[in-house]
């Protein structure tokens, strides 16, 4: 969807952009009953390419659990080894990171 690559772009650049996010959850949101497990990956990764460039994005962070909560109710029992990694990780980098999960 081009909303999605759009943000993408924007995001890539500045992840501190609420707008792009909103706007990316509108796309999701329209895109939700045919999310494929692909997708959902790739909305994971991209999340945490984020996080990469400001792990202490509110924005970011904000999303990252939208996303979980909303499109991945299913997964919850695969991704949190893979939640509980990467906040680890994060932690162990900075651990006065308050946005964890905010």
């Amino acid at each position: 969807m081009r909303v999605l690559t759009c943000t993408g772009e924007l995001l890539s650049k500045n992840c501190e952009y609420y707008t792009a996010w909103n706007e990316r959850k509108r796309a999701i949101t329209v895109l939700k009953p045919s999310l494929t497990a692909e997708m959902i990956k790739s909305e994971l990764i991209f999340n945490v390419q984020a996080i990469k460039t400001n792990p202490k994005s509110y924005c970011t962070w904000y999303h990252r659990r939208w996303f979980l909560e909303k499109c991945c109710e299913g997964l919850r029992e695969l991704l949190v080894p893979e939640e509980v990694a990467l906040l680890s990780k994060l932690l162990d980098l900075d651990t006065r990171n308050c946005k964890l999960w905010c």
